[in-house]
């Protein structure tokens, strides 16, 4: 049995730069929070049937949230619980979803390889990190099981992180901050003062609902200020809403998200989390 943990990170500062084959480009510096993560298992089958329906221990439901969705025939909505279920024959997890990033993960490596692990492996996600809060807990755990299966492959981690999602590169790199940019795929590790922060949530917020928004009136950021040579302890003097380009999008489709940027706590993402300094 293999145990790691899924870190969540925020972004001190996004800035949207520009859009390109349906992306959108951004400069960004990402800094992770290593008192937040899921805890990730690969366990054999054998072992992993016995998990269904089991308590989860320190779990404290009370901070975390459900999200009602149309499209989730099954379960009717993506919702964290305090206890395991089963997904599926190789996923046992308190979080269930109908969009699961593990098989686009999986789909970027070879079939027989994949087919083999499966067989033999089950995958146990024990999530504690809030989802559709700009935490990037989904990028996470595909980072951690691009690892895995690169160990027990030739594939080059860094390119099957780069084809599984926008944020995937941060986590494949394992740095504590870093400036992104690109849509993600370009990272450069940042050396700084470790960043203490104190995480405030709002409400579930839809990226591809706050992006959608931005899109309608676009103002592209151009890097003048060199804002990617400043600590994070510089950039958070600054505005929220500068920082922040999705804030005010962000703030207009989500009216309980308004009420956290008034009081000057700085977005994480496209929300619903925010976060302010210790």
């Amino acid at each position: 049995m293999t145990i790691d943990k899924c870190y969540a990170k925020i972004n001190v500062l996004l800035k949207i730069t520009g859009k390109s084959n349906d992306y959108h480009e951004i400069l960004s510096r990402f800094v992770k929070i290593d008192n937040l993560y899921d805890d990730f298992i690969i366990i054999e089958k054998k072992q992993a049937k016995f998990l269904e329906h089991k308590s989860c221990k320190n779990l404290d439901i009370s901070q975390l949230f459900s999200l009602k969705t149309a499209e989730n025939t099954i379960f009717k909505e993506d919702c964290i619980l305090d206890y395991f279920i089963k997904i599926d024959d190789n996923i046992i997890s308190n979080f269930y979803s109908n969009n699961h990033i593990f098989y686009k993960v999986f789909n970027n490596f070879n079939p027989k390889f994949i087919k083999e692990f499966l067989d033999k492996y089950a995958i146990v996600l024990y999530k504690r990190i809030p989802t559709f809060a700009g935490l990037a807990s989904a990028s996470s755990n595909a980072a951690t099981l691009i690892k895995h299966l690169c160990l027990l492959s030739n594939e080059d981690k860094d390119k099957i992180a780069a084809k599984s999602g926008a944020d995937v590169s941060f986590f494949i790199n394992e740095f504590a901050s870093a400036n992104v940019y690109g849509y993600g795929q370009i990272i450069k590790e940042f050396k700084e003062e470790k960043l203490d922060v104190n995480l405030h949530f709002s409400t579930p917020c839809s990226t591809k609902e706050v992006f959608n928004h931005f899109a309608k009136n676009p103002i592209y950021y151009k890097n003048t200020d060199d804002l990617d040579l400043k600590t994070s302890k510089e950039l958070l003097l600054n505005d929220n809403y500068f920082l922040n380009d999705l804030l005010f999008s962000c703030t207009q489709l989500y009216p309980k998200a308004k009420e956290f940027a008034e009081k000057k706590y700085f977005l994480s993402g496209s929300g619903g989390m925010f976060f302010s300094i210790k």
